[in-house]
């Protein structure tokens, strides 16, 4: 029953991702009104509704990747930590330097922004920047950095009985 709740889980949260992404606001200009936006953010409407099946989505690639990781040598262990670290690191930069684009472009047209402090990094028209392939796999990847740092830690820790 588990499995069959995580898979459902697993396909939600991929919806949860691609509405997201889906409800991004297109920065348009127009001569008349200047930039063209909205009130709010429709993009995380869908949060609302799908949130606990990205939880347990989470909590259950925690749970079969300790279970896993739990098994494996402790080089393994140490690759996985790496290797999930770097990639974490590259989306995590990408993702920023894309946001901060975005965000002097929409400075420079804007009159409604002097500054680009004055406008967040996650707004209705980043919401592709935030919500896509990418950031998903790098929920994924940071979970199993942790479940794999908590497998280290069960590893190294003496058993009693």
């Amino acid at each position: 029953m588990f499995k069959i709740i995580y898979i459902i889980s697993f396909l939600m949260s991929c919806l949860l991702f691609y509405l997201c992404n889906d409800m991004t606001q297109t920065l348009n200009i127009n001569s008349e009104f200047g930039v063209v936006g909205g009130n709010g953010n429709p993009g995380l409407i869908p949060w609302i509704f799908l949130f606990p099946f990205f939880g347990f989505f989470v909590y259950g690639t925690f749970k079969y990747s300790t279970l896993t990781l739990t098994k494996l040598a402790k080089a393994k262990k140490i690759m996985i930590i790496t290797g999930s670290s770097v990639l974490s690191f590259i989306i995590l930069v990408n993702v920023y330097n894309q946001a901060s684009e975005l965000r002097k472009r929409i400075v420079e047209v804007s009159p409604s922004y002097t500054k680009e402090s004055e406008l967040s990094l996650l707004n209705f028209w980043s919401n592709s920047i935030f919500f896509n392939f990418f950031t998903f796999f790098l929920v994924i990847l940071l979970t199993i950095l942790f479940s794999a740092g908590i497998a280290m830690l069960k590893s190294s820790v003496p058993r009693a009985g």
